[in-house]
């Protein structure tokens, strides 16, 4: 029936516009986000532990660091590019301290 046609054409333009707006609180919340990361004055790293069979940690990798944290430590995008990058062999290792 026609009626019910403009009705569910009514509803889906009503999902896509909310759709739409849910998208720019996220794109506004990402750039509030980025803006924190990237002006504070706190190094940051976020790594990931690397495990061997027995899971005990042999290595980290580096998954996303701030400027801060290039300032403070000297490794960073523009030096040694870690992002993706093992640690061992780079950084202090996983070792208890004797």
């Amino acid at each position: 029936m026609p009626g019910e046609k403009d009705n569910d054409r009514a509803e889906l333009l009503k999902e896509l516009e909310t759709l739409r707006r849910r998208v720019r609180e996220l794109e506004t919340n990402e750039n509030k986000y980025q803006t924190l990361f990237t002006k504070m004055i706190d190094g940051y790293a976020l790594h990931e532990i690397i495990c061997d069979e027995a899971g005990n940690p042999v290595d980290y990798r580096f998954l996303d660091l701030n400027p801060a944290f290039e300032r403070l430590t000297g490794i960073g995008f523009h030096t040694e590019g870690p992002v993706g990058q093992f640690a061992l062999g780079r950084c202090a290792p996983l070792r208890e301290p004797s």
